[in-house]
């Protein structure tokens, strides 16, 4: 199918107009109406109805239209995926968790910046379920998250690490800690708004535990400055902790299919950055290495 002529149907489609979609193209109007009727020849129906004027588009020209868009799109992310990957230029706004910013992203931010110089990132931090309701609406490009149970439609995630849950707690604490120390110590949770938060509480049930909760924050650095004094234990990201500069502190992992939680990276489907977000993609793959 002849890429110019969808070109063509859909730059009418925005006009309105054969003789303004001629003149967005830079073509002559003879061209445009030869175009159409090439395209009409191909797909064995009329996309106008040439008894009004001016011509009005067809039902099966306005049903074709947003395929043809979306056609155009990936013609385009093609042309630009066999150019040289180093050249790649453009910015991006990121959302991503708190526990992100700690390894993660920095990593793959430097990562980012030395292979494509011309790639300008902007972060915003958030919960989760936020950042997913934003990518999906276009307020943000992309996000690293907290891979969730349910994925809405049209999103694209793509797993970055999947990481063991870890109990903490101070070496003056009893030794070594294990699940059922929860219900004898002072337990200082996740958010249950943060989606590691979540997947803790998941955990929880599914093992029965109910734990003798003391706190509950919504920053990991906090959590472990508390543990670290000895005001109780807690369940936190294995590979999160290592990436902080907490020395007193016991770092016991839950061997557990359950307490694992994997990150994502989540992006619109068909997003006109694709080639940028695919470039951070894999930087951001090669710093979870």
């Amino acid at each position: 199918m002849n890429l110019k002529a969808l070109q063509t149907l859909v730059a009418i489609h925005d006009a309105q107009s054969f003789v303004e979609a001629a003149r967005r193209l830079g073509l002559t109007q003879s061209a445009v109406s030869m175009q159409i009727k090439a395209l009409e020849r191909e797909l064995g129906v009329a996309l106008f109805d040439r008894a009004m004027r001016p011509p009005a588009m067809t039902a099966a020209a306005i049903a074709i239209v947003q395929p043809a868009r979306e056609i155009l799109a990936l013609a385009a992310g093609i042309r630009e995926a066999v150019q040289d990957r180093e050249t790649l230029a453009g910015r991006l706004t990121l959302g991503a968790i708190s526990t992100a910013t700690i390894g993660l992203l920095p990593d793959g931010l430097i990562a980012i910046g030395r292979r494509y110089p011309g790639i300008r990132v902007r972060i915003e931090v958030g919960l989760s379920e936020t950042l997913i309701r934003r990518v999906a609406d276009g307020t943000l490009d992309a996000a690293i998250v907290t891979e969730p149970q349910d994925r809405p439609a049209g999103l694209r995630f793509e797993r970055l690490l999947r990481e063991r849950l870890a109990l903490v707690s101070s070496p003056a604490a009893e030794a070594p800690p294990g699940p059922a120390a929860l219900a004898r110590q002072p337990f200082i949770r996740f958010d249950r708004r943060i989606g590691v938060g979540q997947v803790i509480d998941r955990y929880l049930a599914r093992k029965g535990l109910v734990p003798d909760e003391f706190m509950e924050l919504d920053s990991l650095e906090a959590i472990l400055v508390m543990v670290e004094r000895g005001l109780g234990i807690a369940i936190v990201p294995e590979r999160s902790v290592a990436d902080l500069p907490f020395r007193r502190l016991r770092v016991s992992p839950i061997d557990d299919p359950d307490a694992v939680r994997s990150v994502a990276f989540v992006y619109r489907e068909r997003a006109r950055t694709a080639p940028l977000l695919e470039a951070v993609l894999g930087a951001l793959r090669q710093a979870a290495k």
